[in-house]
């Protein structure tokens, strides 16, 4: 899925698979992304204030603070 410059404020992506997922500078400030599948996702430049990203699957997820494998 591509949402590449998404305004997902507040977005409820609880226990989503966004594998493989395009989320290149979206804004997901307030976004619920516990027990979401973010394997081999793309957050670069994304806006994460306050997301939850609790018990998220981090296994090659390119984060915008570096690559994240938590989960692999």
């Amino acid at each position: 899925v591509n949402l590449e410059n998404a305004n997902l404020i507040k977005a409820d992506f609880k226990g989503a698979n966004l594998t493989g997922a395009n989320l290149k500078n979206t804004n997901l400030e307030d976004a619920e992304l516990n027990n979401a599948n973010l394997t081999d996702a793309d957050l670069t430049n994304a806006k994460m204030k306050n997301a939850n990203i609790n018990n998220a699957i981090l296994c090659r997820t390119k984060m915008p603070w570096g690559e994240e494998n938590g989960g692999c």
